[in-house]
């Protein structure tokens, strides 16, 4: 990050420090620190190690895209658009699960966040958030879709 009027940074030494970043595709989550360094070589580093969140991160999303027989600003004005980003290894195991299972020591995917996400909602991105499933043992039986809850960090609620 600069402060001397180039590479993105446009008025020099007026203390906004700048950074020009590569441009990323459509629906791609962007995660990053910030360590900086003063003239005594103090370094430091947000978000802090105690920060739950553990980074910044941002979304790029170039819109809903277009589905057959409805019209995209149509579907962007009136349904609400969430993101909810999970690793592919944590969505298999919950969406695996059946109430005689046993996830995280004999524990219940009802009760414990068992699993790491990503909410994107509205412009902005909840990152390292948990969640679990949700309901009694009678819905993880059969075919049907999961409910899950989501936690998200202190501080950080939509």
């Amino acid at each position: 990050m600069l402060d001397d009027g180039s590479n993105g940074d446009t008025i020099a030494g007026d203390d906004f420090f700048s950074a020009i970043i590569p441009a990323f595709g459509h629906r791609h989550l962007v995660r990053y620190r910030i360590t900086v360094t003063d003239t005594a070589n103090n370094t430091a580093r947000v978000p802090y190690q105690d920060d739950p969140s553990r980074n910044f991160a941002y979304f790029v999303y170039n819109g809903v895209p277009a589905y057959q027989g409805i019209d995209a600003n149509t579907m962007a004005n009136t349904i609400p658009v969430y993101h909810l980003i999970i690793r592919k290894e944590d969505y298999t195991e919950a969406v695996a699960y059946n109430s005689s299972n046993q996830i995280n020591q004999g524990t219940s995917a009802r009760f414990l966040y068992n699993w790491n996400a990503t909410m994107v909602y509205d412009g902005k991105v909840y990152d390292n958030i948990r969640f679990r499933l949700r309901g009694a043992n009678g819905r993880y039986q059969g075919r049907g879709k999961r409910s899950m809850r989501v936690r998200f960090n202190d501080g950080k609620v939509p």
